[in-house]
């Protein structure tokens, strides 16, 4: 008698397996190529009635744009280069000309870089090769008329250290300098000037 009972036990025991492995197999099986689902690319109103395009009203329109685009007539960079003992002084500076106080940032520790190109317009020097800068945004306010001030020299050697011909060349300073609102025009961000050396 309890043999009977194990032997019950274990066929419905078996079975209850080969009827979960044939669920599972079934739920698991792929379509077959005639079966499979196809959606549309963009979805149709029919089918996402809630997925519309946004439309902005015009006054808003005009507000987005005017983000979008560079501010003008804020910042003034000026570019003065001296050449004595065998090298450049390079003094440079930042002028707020907006009539008010802004909020200012740098991306990173560096706040310029400097460039300089010889008469083929091949970059020959670059102030930030090889340097490491802090990783953080950095801000302050410039008060209205405000000057940043920086000075800076270069040996007449190429980013290799060897020593340029006497020629014409131009060299590039460029603030790194954002704001807290808004993008300012790249034109008022750069200097250039173009010295011959001896």
């Amino acid at each position: 008698m309890i043999k009977g009972i194990k032997q019950s036990l274990m066929i419905f025991l078996i079975c209850l397996v080969f009827s979960l492995l044939g669920c599972s197999a079934i739920q698991h099986t792929p379509k077959a190529a005639h079966e499979v689902e196809v959606f549309p690319k963009e979805p149709s109103p029919e089918l996402k009635p809630e997925i519309r395009e946004l439309e902005l009203e015009p006054k808003f329109e005009e507000d987005v744009l005017k983000q979008k685009q560079a501010m003008k007539g804020l910042f003034k960079t000026s570019l003065d280069i001296v050449e004595a003992d065998g090298k450049l002084t390079i003094t440079f500076s930042l002028t707020n000309l907006s009539g008010k106080d802004l909020q200012i940032t740098h991306g990173s520790g560096q706040q310029y870089d400097i460039l300089i190109f010889n008469d083929q317009d091949e970059e020959v020097y670059k102030w930030s090769n090889n340097k490491a800068f802090t990783q953080a945004l950095i801000g302050r306010e410039l008060k209205r008329s405000e000057q940043l001030d920086f000075e800076e020299e270069w040996n007449l050697t190429d980013n290799n250290g060897d020593y340029v011909p006497a020629g014409a060349y131009t060299v590039v300073v460029e603030m790194m300098v954002g704001l807290e609102s808004g993008i300012i025009s790249r034109d008022e961000l750069i200097a250039q000037s173009t010295i011959e050396t001896s």
